[in-house]
């Protein structure tokens, strides 16, 4: 028994069994040590082998695990970060029109408000124009006056009702014109 302990399950002793098993050369029954020796030999590699093929299965099983568990941790991290890529691009759309949008009210606003200035300078000049034009009228009137105080008083008289009609005459187209600008202005004040 000590012998059979110490066999050993080589390439070697598998054609020492193969020439010594061969009862068609020899005509004699092969030895009990031998048939022992050899069926030990084939249970034990057959359970090395088992034993291999579920540690290769095992194995197998845990790299691919293991592979699935990467592979669903860098699809979970690609879907974060396409989440968060598109929240930022969202944000960035809202404050581009945000931005677009305050400029065209401060365009809006200061084109108004040019086109107020504008139209106030209109008419600021235009009755600028009237004074001087109503001074102006007020010095020719008291040239003539004068004049006609330097005549005799028949020619004086005459003259201070011709004067004054042409004053009145004056001042009446004066105040239509007047009327007239004032209105028109007021009129493309409140259209624009």
């Amino acid at each position: 028994m000590t012998k059979l302990r110490n066999i050993k399950c080589s390439s070697e002793f598998d054609n020492k069994v193969k020439r010594t098993s061969l009862p068609s050369q020899t005509g004699q029954p092969t030895p009990l040590r031998i048939v022992l020796a050899t069926q030990s030999c084939m249970f034990v590699s057959d359970i090395l082998r088992q034993i291999v093929v579920v540690a290769t299965a095992v194995v197998v099983s845990v790299v691919v695990l293991v592979i699935l568990v990467v592979v669903a941790v860098v699809v979970a991290v690609v879907v974060v970060v396409v989440v968060v890529v598109g929240v930022v691009v969202v944000v960035v759309v809202v404050v581009i029109v945000v931005v677009v949008v305050v400029v065209v009210v401060v365009v809006v606003v200061v084109v108004v408000v040019v086109v107020v200035v504008v139209v106030s300078v209109v008419v600021v000049v235009v009755l600028v124009v009237i004074v001087v034009i109503v001074v102006v009228i007020e010095a020719a009137t008291t040239i003539i006056v004068v004049a006609c105080h330097s005549r005799n008083r028949t020619q004086t008289t005459k003259c201070m009702v011709t004067l004054r009609m042409q004053l009145c005459n004056q001042f009446t187209t004066n105040v239509k014109t007047t009327r007239v600008v004032i209105i028109t202005l007021g009129s493309i004040t409140n259209y624009n």
